[in-house]
């Protein structure tokens, strides 16, 4: 089809409106491909628009804004919107959105709805996941205050900055091999995902953390937590994860 917009009595811009079945605009996943309605430049054939459906709602989204100075994409902002609309229908508290990229997102909530909002095994939040496209790494408000200028947990893991009493030394626990990458200390811990757990060197209490729905914790080097975990690897102490 051709849309002819005309304006005081002149024509004012052409566009061809065509439809789809692709993924849309912005997004990577091959799964979410779906109809959309292209609205392209009559005379340069450049897309313009696309329309389509994402989360249940209709959504018009300018094509190619990513570009202009920086600023937030079309699908970019719609992406942050319904992550937080979905995130606010399960918690109760305060919760802001962090979007990364058009794939991956942080969201911080209170403490008290980390549970809530991951759901047992991870599912809650998986389930928010698979609706969206979108990958999701949830953590506390306090945790972003803490962190705040030394780094930051990634990787769908909430890290809080906890202490306990000075010679704290709860035993047991399990095993684990951390492996320090680049850019972050991962310690795997397989059959906990979204599970509380402390980590401990020695027995000795280092911090409190949310198992993600991969099944492990990273926490990003160059934070107080990850330098206070690799000096307990390179002085060859056991790390061990204790679900609380």
């Amino acid at each position: 089809d051709t849309v002819v917009y005309v304006d005081a009595g002149e024509i004012d811009v052409v566009y061809n409106v065509t439809t789809e079945v692709k993924v849309p605009e912005g997004l990577m996943e091959e799964d979410l491909a779906r109809p959309v309605i292209v609205i392209s430049d009559f005379e340069t054939g450049r897309a313009e628009y696309e329309i389509y459906t994402f989360n249940r709602q209709v959504v018009t989204v300018p094509i190619g804004d990513e570009e202009q100075g920086g600023r937030e994409s079309g699908v970019d902002r719609i992406a942050k919107d319904e992550i937080e609309r979905e995130i606010r229908s399960i918690a109760r508290g305060h919760v802001e959105v962090e979007l990364h990229d058009s794939n991956t997102a942080v969201v911080w909530v209170e403490e008290n709805d980390i549970s809530t909002v991951i759901g047992k095994g991870g599912s809650r939040i998986s389930d928010v996941e698979d609706r969206l496209g979108i990958s999701i790494d949830v953590r506390t408000l306090a945790d972003r205050t803490s962190t705040n200028g030394r780094g930051s947990q990634t990787g769908q893991t909430q890290t809080q900055a906890q202490t306990q009493p000075s010679g704290s030394t709860r035993t047991g626990g399990i095993a684990v091999a951390p492996e320090i990458t680049d850019r972050h200390v991962v310690i795997p811990i397989e059959g906990h995902a979204g599970d509380t757990v402390e980590v401990r060197a020695d027995s000795e209490y280092l911090f409190t953390a949310t198992v993600s729905r991969g099944g492990e914790v990273q926490v990003s080097r160059g934070s107080a937590i990850a330098e206070e975990l690799e000096g307990a690897i390179d002085n060859g102490r056991t790390v061990t994860v204790t679900p609380s």
